[in-house]
Formats: structure tokens, C-alpha cells, sequence
């Protein structure tokens, strides 16, 4: 029993619930499929007998539920997921900081966001939890149409976390748009993989079952 004890698994799912999480151009936001994201990996370990730990989070930590395997404790898990996402803004990097800091026993942490920060400070969040010799596995959400920018004819944009509203051509900006959005994909994609840590793309628009499984198959046959 002391060896089982010890040996047993434990993992932290973050999840982003900042504003921007509210977003969706389908009938799912990136926070609900999160939720929905880090739920389903949260039942599969607990089916395991490992340990889960809930931090959800926006400017600062929100809520925060101790690992715990009982099945019992995954009615907490989700009834802290449905108070839902607020009207903060997301500082990703002191959030990451602070989880290092208090995650005391070494595990896996998987962090579910839009990741709409800089990435300078969120790569920054993340070494610190590599450095306390946590695995780490980022689970990047994001809406088809933040991905592909489909719009066509002149659009009223609503701004979230505390941006203005735009009213713009999307033909003109679309082309520049699409490069930025590439060369941010690529420096978190990048800074993931130099430091070991798993980068998921997770598509609101796209079958989440397809999607956790393709990784899960991946992650397995290594």
C-alpha cells in the first residue's frame, strides 16, 4: 500500500477562465471546451487511482481543489468548472509562477488556454514548472475562426478583456493578421519543444474525442 502510494500519479489541470475564454463563433466557446478537455483527462486518471488537482485562473488563481483520486472528488472538480469564465484579463506567466511554487510533490501539469498573453512570460511560467521537475503538457485552445480568419465583408469587432470595439475591412488586414498569428504559434510551439513539454493545438471546431486521442495514441507510442 506505502509503494502504491507513492508511485500513484498526480496531475494539476489548469484552466484558463480569463474573458477571452468566453469567445466562440460556433455554438462552443474555448472555454467550455476546455472544460470539457481537462474533464475528460481528469476522469482517465481517476479511473487510474491517480490523483487530480484543480487551479483555474484569469489575472490570478480563481479557484484551487487539491489532488485527491476518490470518484467523489470529480463532482468538485466539475462544479468548480461550471462557475465559468469572468470579465479579467489573463496574466499566464505569474499564474505559471505561482502554480511552481506550490505544487510541492513532483507531477504532471496540463495547462488548457487560448494563451493570449505574451510569450515571453508565458515560456518564462513554464520553465519554472519544468525546473521543479514537473512533466509539463500545454493544451493551446483555440476558435476555428481565430485560427482561419474566415470573415469577408466588413466586421465590428467586439474586443474582450478590456479592448476597444474595431470596425475593419478583414480582406486588408487578413493576409497580416495570419502572419502574426503563425510567427506566435511558432514561438510557443518552439519555446514548448525546447524545453520538453508537450504542445497540443486544440481546435473548438474539431472533434475533441479525434483530438485527445490522436495525442494520447502519439504519447503512448513513444
Amino acid at each position: 500500500k506505502q509503494y502504491e502510494l507513492e508511485t500513484n500519479l498526480i496531475s494539476w489541470l489548469l484552466v484558463d477562465a480569463s474573458e477571452s475564454m468566453k469567445y466562440a463563433s460556433g455554438d462552443v466557446s474555448k472555454y467550455d471546451f476546455a472544460c470539457r478537455a481537462a474533464a475528460t483527462l481528469g476522469q482517465l486518471l481517476v479511473r487510474q487511482s491517480d490523483s487530480v488537482g484543480l487551479m483555474t485562473f484569469d489575472s490570478a488563481v480563481r479557484s484551487f481543489l487539491r489532488p485527491a483520486s476518490q470518484p467523489s472528488h470529480l463532482k468538485d472538480l466539475l462544479r468548480l468548472l461550471t462557475v465559468g469564465p469572468g470579465s479579467e484579463s489573463s496574466r499566464i506567466g505569474s499564474v505559471l509562477h505561482e502554480a511552481a511554487d506550490r505544487f510541492n510533490r513532483r507531477g504532471v501539469v496540463m495547462l488548457f488556454s487560448d494563451l493570449l498573453d505574451e510569450p515571453e512570460a508565458i515560456l518564462a511560467g513554464l520553465r519554472h514548472l519544468r525546473y521543479r521537475r514537473h512533466e509539463v503538457i500545454v493544451f493551446h485552445v483555440l476558435d476555428g475562426a481565430e485560427l482561419d480568419f474566415p470573415s469577408r465583408q466588413a466586421t465590428l469587432f467586439r474586443g474582450l478583456e478590456h479592448l476597444p470595439e474595431l470596425l475593419t475591412d478583414p480582406l486588408g488586414v487578413r493576409e497580416g493578421y495570419l502572419n502574426e498569428l503563425r510567427e506566435y504559434l511558432q514561438a510557443i510551439e518552439l519555446g514548448c519543444r525546447h524545453h520538453q513539454i508537450d504542445y497540443v493545438l486544440l481546435r473548438t471546431d474539431r472533434d475533441l474525442g479525434l483530438s485527445l486521442a490522436e495525442y494520447l495514441g502519439k504519447r503512448a507510442a513513444r
